[in-house]
Order: C-alpha cells, then sequence, then structure tokens
C-alpha cells in the first residue's frame, strides 16, 4: 500500500468511495497515453467507465481443480453486498496462464454498481491469489463470445 493511500485512509477515505466531503468525487484515476514529448491525452475516465458494461469479468480468484458450486454462491452474495446481481457465469480457458484459467463473469442490474464492484474487487486478495477485475464487453457477454480468441468450456457442477 502506498504512502499516498494511508495518508487518504488516515483521514477517512476508504478504496472504492470518491474523494471529497460526500464520497462524491472520483473513484477511478484518470489514464494517459503519451502522444509524442511532452504531451498526453486521457483514453478513458470514471465517467466513461461508469457506462461501459453490466458485466464484470474476474479472473484468478481461483485454480482450475479449486472451482465448486459454492463458488458461485460465494462470488454471488459478496457482489450482492455492492448491488443486485442478475447472474453468476464460470467458464475455463484452455491453453492459457492458471492466473487466467478461470473466468467469472458477474452480471448485475446497472451499469454504475459494475463500474462500482470492479473498483472493489480489483486488487484484492482471495485465498492468496491477487484477483483481477474489470468490465466485460456486454455485446459479447450476451451472445456467448467470453473471450474471442480462446475456446472455453462450460463448468458443470
Amino acid at each position: 500500500m502506498g504512502m499516498v493511500v494511508k495518508m487518504m485512509q488516515k483521514q477517512g477515505w476508504k478504496v472504492g468511495s470518491g474523494l471529497g466531503k460526500s464520497g462524491q468525487g472520483m473513484t477511478t484515476p484518470l489514464i494517459f497515453k503519451k502522444t509524442s514529448g511532452n504531451t498526453a491525452v486521457i483514453v478513458n475516465s470514471s465517467l466513461e467507465m461508469r457506462r461501459v458494461s453490466r458485466v464484470m469479468l474476474l479472473t484468478n480468484v481461483v485454480a482450475p481443480a479449486d472451482v465448486d458450486e459454492g463458488l458461485y454462491d460465494e462470488v454471488g452474495a459478496e457482489c450482492s453486498e455492492h448491488g443486485r446481481v442478475k447472474s453468476v457465469q464460470i467458464f475455463t480457458l484452455d491453453d492459457v496462464p492458471e492466473d487466467q484459467a478461470v473466468r467469472i463473469f458477474v452480471e448485475f442490474e446497472s451499469k454504475d454498481v459494475a463500474a462500482r464492484v470492479v473498483e472493489v474487487f480489483n486488487g484484492r486478495f482471495f485465498d492468496g491469489r491477487l484477483v483481477s477485475a474489470r468490465l466485460y464487453d456486454e455485446a459479447s457477454f450476451y451472445n456467448g463470445k467470453y473471450d474471442l480468441y480462446k475456446k472455453l468450456s462450460l463448468i458443470h457442477i
């Protein structure tokens, strides 16, 4: 944990909440892309990210051998603490590093909830693993394209 985060936490800030007296400020950093010399452009902002998707992708939560029925319930319960969860789906990927092999998709009722939960889960540790959370393209998710480049197998429990 960085020094700035520690200082902000001493002042009452919590991970996932916005800056400002009422927590109304930005909750994600601006992302810049260097263009040339000393210039850069903003390629993503929290306002854009909040309207991207209702679907979150979690990776590096468990190894393929550790997927069981309890995982669905555990992920669903944890996510529902932040907002209404519509579905949890778990898939495995073949021929990828272990930290990418299990893909957990969580569909939320709203895009704002999905964005907030991504902020809470990304970088969190679960059973000694550093979890990666990100928003996932809704059209791809609803069309069954869980990875455009690799073959997926649905886990039936």
